[in-house]
């Protein structure tokens, strides 16, 4: 796994597959920073060094102006002077800037860095101090790193605790981040890291679902399944076929393949099915692929209503 690159904040898009650490760490906009406080410390926030006005002064000093600039060094591959404008950018209290500083000292090479402190933990204490200063984004980016660090090359040991992941993704949640609220019902479902709470993993999911997010209106469906228990329920039925009918409208792969598992279930027209199954297929849906192929053939459809993954397995082809 490389390092993080940076995508515009407010970026994340409910319903697109995600692909590359990009959008994880990049997309995910508003991060604080107080002067005195961007450091390398995992955890506690850390002290920044250097920066300040001198970094602004080729911008002007003004911040919207002084953005414009760092986001132009950064797509000229002047990374390290990009950094120093957003480093100062972020200790006058621009969270965007902290995102930014946060990405790409990351990885910055030492040739570029200069006084610059550069690291994992350095971008981490900039996440958390989003946090800690109500940014969603800065919650959900911090409890990712605790969740998904496992992916890195090479992997990076998780200092957070169980209850700590499931914290910060709470606090992105009650922030209404729709990627904290899916990942909040994903260990409230499953028992990752928290007592396994189906009411409040429900409860999770349907802010994320509300808010467009397609991956929540999957795993929301076959919670309900869940929770439900056996026997024929008409209306809890209809809800979970209403749920996979937004997240395919909005573009989710597994969204179409568990409509095509309803439609078959119920008798439903075998140009429909197929045609839901291809849908899946072309949206990166391999399982799909193979149905198609064997329900082509005549074969009997094998497929059972699937809940998402987590958000790290639609992240692991990361960016070059």
């Amino acid at each position: 796994m490389r390092g993080l690159s940076l995508a515009e904040p407010g970026a994340y898009r409910a319903g697109v597959r995600w692909s590359g650490w990009s959008l994880v760490f990049g997309c995910l906009g508003t991060l604080g920073c107080v002067a005195g406080g961007c450091g390398a410390s995992f955890g506690s926030g850390g002290s920044a060094t250097g920066g300040g006005d001198d970094d602004l002064a080729s911008c002007g000093g003004d911040p919207i102006a002084c953005t414009a600039h760092g986001i132009e060094q950064k797509e000229q591959g002047k990374l390290g002077d990009a950094a120093r404008t957003f480093r100062a950018l972020c200790l006058k209290g621009d969270g965007h800037a902290c995102v930014r500083q946060g990405s790409i000292v990351q990885s910055l090479k030492p040739e570029e860095a200069g006084d610059l402190e550069t690291g994992r933990d350095v971008s981490a204490s900039l996440m958390r101090r989003g946090c800690d200063l109500g940014s969603p984004n800065g919650c959900f980016l911090y409890a990712s790193m605790f969740e998904y660090g496992h992916v890195f090359d090479p992997p990076w040991p998780s200092p957070g605790t169980p209850d700590e992941r499931h914290e910060f993704f709470r606090r992105g949640c009650e922030l209404a981040f729709p990627p904290s609220c899916f990942s909040l019902g994903q260990i409230l479902h499953e028992g990752r890291g928290a007592m396994v709470d189906g009411a409040a993993a429900r409860a999770a999911y349907e802010r994320s679902c509300d808010a467009d997010f397609q991956q929540a209106c999957v795993s929301l469906s076959v919670l309900e399944r869940e929770l439900a228990g056996d026997g024929e329920d008409a209306e809890l039925d209809a809800r979970v076929r209403r749920l996979n009918e937004k997240a395919c409208t909005l573009g989710g792969a597994l969204g179409c393949a568990n409509l095509a598992v309803l439609e078959h279930v119920a008798g439903g027209p075998r140009a429909r099915i197929e045609g839901l199954l291809r849908q899946a297929c072309d949206r990166g849906d391999a399982s799909s692929c193979e149905a198609v192929k064997h329900w082509s053939g005549g074969e009997a459809l094998s497929l059972e209503l699937r809940a998402e993954r987590p958000l790290v397995q639609e992240i692991l082809d990361a960016d070059e």
